[in-house]
Formats: structure tokens, sequence, C-alpha cells
């Protein structure tokens, strides 16, 4: 049984790999990366040899051609030259069965001599957190552990806009949960929507502190820097064909299905220093009024969704694609994605 599977999907020549590998990764641990349509391939490749060498890592490069052959009714459903190629990397990523899945960006660069084992500690209980809190809005927003250069906070992309105001009631205590996924937080870029980049760029000079969110208390993560459980892996499909809320549509979706089952969410270090990729800032906020249109609802319907007890993984995933879809808003080419990945899922997990 593999122990880490770290995915991704990347345009650019992944150099970044061969820090995460440096980083406590081992041979039971696995580098998968989907290739896109204006991927290097061959560079891509080479660096995964490298670090075989180097670090003895396994690494696989699914070429465009290859994730035809083996995905192609998702890899259609999804298209081309979009960062929702990922989706073609956790599906190789739990033909594995692997503990944990990392999925990374490109952009985010570890800031630990021992981050991959320290991510592995978070997620599975062996570390020292004893900070664990719930709020009575039943909200958290992660970026508040985020201090910027003009000693501010920030707001994690995809928080819900009606609750950026609110000043909730945090209650702490020590009485740890599992965790089901293991955010890093940034310095640097950090991961906020395009208007707040555009208005104020802001820096993050350092992450204040780590916390465990109980279950029952939300805020969004993202696929950047995020370590999620192997088993629970069929609940991070990143909606295609929705612009930037892709993954934070998923991390909802994943935090249904996690709190049924008692997990919790930690959010904090080891942070990732994120060295943004060039972006144009005006069709990032365009990609983002579907979503922040469709955002609230979205939440409303996972949440209210009530999931069969005995339900498993994927059974809860079905439900709540069902639900969503009856919802009559998100387009017809992400419902039909919905419903390949579903096929895809069940065909692995036999």
């Amino acid at each position: 049984m593999t122990r880490v599977a770290l995915i991704t999907t990347t345009i650019n020549v992944p150099r970044v790999l061969t820090q995460w590998a440096s980083r406590g990764m081992t041979k039971d641990d696995i580098i998968i990366i989907a290739g896109d349509q204006k991927s290097p391939h061959a560079e891509i490749e080479a660096v995964l040899s490298d670090i075989w060498r180097d670090f003895y890592v396994n690494g696989m490069y699914i070429h465009p051609i290859a994730q035809e052959t083996r995905w192609g009714a998702l890899s259609n459903a999804i298209g081309w030259n979009c960062i929702q190629r990922r989706n073609i990397a956790l599906l190789e990523a739990m033909k594995f069965q692997p503990e944990y899945i990392l999925t990374i960006d490109d952009d985010n660069f570890p800031t630990s001599s021992w981050q991959v084992e320290q991510l592995i500690e978070r997620m599975n209980g062996t570390d020292d957190m004893s900070k664990v809190l719930s709020t009575n809005t039943g909200w958290y927003n992660p970026g508040r552990q985020c201090l910027t250069d003009d000693m501010r906070n920030v707001i994690h992309r995809g928080f819900p806009l009606s609750r950026w105001h609110e000043k909730p009631f945090y209650t702490y205590d020590m009485k740890r949960p599992p965790v089901g996924v293991a955010a890093m937080l940034w310095t640097g870029d950090p991961d906020i929507d395009a208007v707040t980049r555009i208005a104020s760029r802001p820096n993050v000079m350092r992450v204040t502190e780590d916390v465990i969110v109980r279950p029952g208390t939300w805020g969004p993560f993202n696929t950047q820097a995020t370590m999620i459980r192997g088993d629970l892996a069929p609940a991070m499909f990143m909606f295609p064909h929705v612009g930037r809320y892709d993954d934070i549509w998923a991390s909802y979706v994943y935090r249904k299905v996690a709190d049924k089952r008692g997990y919790g969410a930690f959010y904090g270090r080891p942070a990732v220093h994120q060295d943004r990729n060039e972006h144009d800032l005006v069709r990032d906020l365009e990609q983002e009024i579907f979503g922040m249109r469709y955002n609230e609802r979205v939440i409303e319907i996972i949440k209210s969704i009530e999931l069969t007890k005995d339900e498993s993984v994927i059974g809860d995933v079905l439900d709540i694609f069902a639900a969503l879809s009856l919802g009559n808003f998100l387009p017809a080419k992400t419902v039909h994605a919905m419903d390949c990945w579903i096929a895809d899922v069940e065909k692995i997990r036999g």
C-alpha cells in the first residue's frame, strides 16, 4: 500500500517537485502528474527521472494520449488546457490505494525540511497539536491565521460572502478529533479572491498559528497545498466548467463526507510559500463570477442533504452530486463530468 501519492497538473517544468521529494518523501510514496496539451512532456519526465535517481521516489507522468485512452469519457468532459486535469491524477492515485494524497500547485514551495512527514503527523495525530476550535456561527475563515506585511489578515478564496464581516465567537478545547484534511497556509501571495488581489495585493509575512477545526464548523480549502485521506478521495472531485470555484466546491463536498465520519480539518503549518505564476487578474475575476453567484447555494444544498448512515464514500458523493444536479444551475458539461467521475471511481473501487 502506498503511503503518500503527490498529485498535480502543470504546463511548466515542475522543478518544485524536487523540493517536495526531498522534504520527507520516501520509496513508499509516488508523484503523479497529469499532463495537458501545453505541458513540456519530455522535460517533465526528466524531472521525475532525476527525482527517482536522487531520492528513490517513484514518479508517473500521464501523457494526454494516455489520459484519453484510460479515462476517455471523463477526459473529454473536463476538456483541455485547464487545471481540472488534476482529476485524472487523482484517479490514478486512487488505483494505488494510498493512505494519504497530497495535492500541490507548481508555484507552492515547501518551507520545512520535513514537510511531508509533518503533514502525516497532522493527519494521524502523532504531533503535539492541542488547539481545537469551533465557532458559534458554524464557519471559520482560515485566512485569519495569515498576517500580512501591513498587519492585517486575509479571507480565504471561496469563504461565503455573506459571512465576511461576521465576528464569530471561538470556543477552544483540547479534545482532538481525527483529522480528515491538512490544509497548508501560505506566505507570500495568499489564496484570495481576485477582487481583493486587484484592490490590495496582500503579502503574507507569516502564518500565526495552527488549528484543528471541529466537524460542524466549516471553512474552504484548496488543492494548491493540501493533504487528504486516501479513503475519502472520491469526494475531492474538482468541478470543471465553473471557473475558480472548482476546488472550493470540492472542499465543501469533502467536508460533508468527512464530517459524517467525525473528521476535523487542520489549517496552518508547515506553510508553503507561494510565488504565484503569472495571472491575468481580470480573467481571474471573470472566472470567479459564476462561483460567487452560486457559492452559497451550493453550500446550502450540501449542508442540508441527509446522508444515509451506512452509505459508502462513493454513495455519499453520488447523493451529493444528485442534489446539486437537481439545483438546475450547474452547467450541463459539469453534471456530465460528475457522472463520468462516479463511473470511473466505481470502476477503480471494483
